[in-house]
């Protein structure tokens, strides 16, 4: 907290040492880990993680004439699985760019800010200064995306976030977008399946103390709240923990039959494992924080049995996202999970943008997220896209089942 107060606090000061220090070319996107640079100066840059900045005056040609740098950035998640994730997502999804434009070679370049909201608030001062960017994807955790809203509001550039903190989207900017369901979504669709589907009318929540485990947790008990449930607990932690029995304790003096745990995936696996060790039998459930494949695989045979909701899954038999599946696991040797596809997806959403203006600048990459309010104007690997006037993504979420340390679906 401490961290995002005094992130929020250099805002002010940053503005004035953006002032006067635009550069004369514009990038597409910026974000703060890896950065393409294409072959042919016809077109700009694309940035991922912080990118802002192009003139204001109007002038495309200078913007498409200018030899520019596609990048894309990310910032350190608390292990390194989710920051090669997020390499290789947009690694991925670039190359598919470059598949169509048959004009691309990228190079990678990293910039990394181990997930400090501090150093993401200065990689997007650097990115906007120096690399002149038009649009950001991130941050990816919703501490570090929260504190750069301001600059990206000041600045007028489309940022484009996968943090699921409720908060992100109520600042009353017209510049930001979700890329993941957020909070509310989420939980609704859990609470749907965990009652309706399960049968579970008893269930604890146990999340981390942090922006997202506060928004997963309040939107699950809101939910139930509007089926007319009470949880059977609501307990916290600090993400740091790794030691749950002292809430556990209380999870199962409540008589809960099921469990929401909200936080990195890696306490998740821990709060699981702790959970079994203390004898308690319980329905595991988790959100898109908990996707991932290194869940099962730190969770191993307890979280056997848990049930996920998530934007996208290779349990999928949809010749198209099976093919897709497969390209990224030829490449990479692991599965794609739903940040990948919701990476891919975004940046297939910013190449429409300047496709169909004509125009690679900040402007014209918001309105087209914006014009996205009816499902089907956008269909990628996800499905159909649309978003909110808040910038609310709003995409079919899969509902799965881990059988065996593999994932089944069980509705869509």
């Amino acid at each position: 907290m401490n961290s995002l107060v005094n992130t929020l606090r250099m805002v002010g000061s940053l503005e004035h040492a953006l002032d006067g220090h635009l550069m004369d070319k514009p990038a597409i996107f910026s974000a703060l880990s890896a950065v393409y640079w294409p072959t042919r100066s016809t077109f700009p840059p694309l940035v991922s993680l912080g990118c802002f900045s192009c003139p204001d005056n109007g002038d495309t040609n200078s913007m498409i004439d200018g030899a520019t740098a596609w990048a894309i950035s990310w910032d350190k998640p608390l292990n390194r699985h989710r920051y090669w994730v997020a390499e290789q997502a947009t690694n991925y999804s670039f190359q598919g760019w470059a598949m169509t434009d048959h004009a691309w070679a990228d190079r990678l370049v990293s910039e990394d800010d181990a997930s400090n909201c501090d150093q993401s608030v200065n990689a997007t001062v650097k990115l906007i200064t120096k690399d002149n960017v038009v649009a950001i994807l991130g941050a990816m955790n919703s501490p570090c995306a929260l504190a750069m809203v301001p600059l990206t509001k000041r600045y007028r550039t489309p940022q484009f976030t996968a943090g699921v903190g409720t908060s992100i989207t109520q600042q009353g900017s017209e510049y930001v977008f979700r890329i993941a369901v957020g909070a509310t979504g989420q939980t609704k669709e859990l609470a749907t399946v965990a009652v309706e589907k399960l049968g579970h009318y008893k269930i604890s929540v146990l999340y981390s103390d942090d922006e997202y485990g506060a928004s997963m947790a309040n939107g699950f008990k809101n939910a139930m709240a509007a089926r007319g449930l009470q949880l059977a607990s609501f307990e916290s932690f600090p993400r740091a923990d790794q030691d749950f029995t002292g809430q556990l304790a209380k999870v199962k003096a409540s008589g809960a039959t099921a469990l929401y745990s909200v936080g990195a995936y890696t306490a998740s696996a821990l709060i699981a494992k702790q959970a079994k060790q203390l004898g308690m039998n319980l329905q595991l459930l988790g959100d898109t924080g908990n996707a991932s494949p290194k869940y099962i695989e730190l969770g191993g045979d307890a979280v056997e049995g848990a049930v996920l909701v998530e934007p996208f899954t290779p349990a999928d038999p949809d010749p198209r996202l099976q093919a897709f599946s497969k390209r990224y696991r030829d490449q990479y040797g692991r599965d794609p999970d739903g940040w990948v596809a919701e990476l891919y997806d975004t940046v297939e959403i910013i190449h429409q943008a300047v496709a169909k203006s004509g125009k690679i600048d900040r402007q014209s990459v918001r309105d087209f997220a914006a014009s996205m309010k009816t499902p089907g104007m956008f269909k990628g690997i996800l499905g159909d896209w649309s978003f909110d006037a808040s910038g609310e993504a709003f995409f079919p979420l899969y509902k799965v089942q881990i059988k065996n340390g593999q994932k089944t679906i069980l509705t869509r």
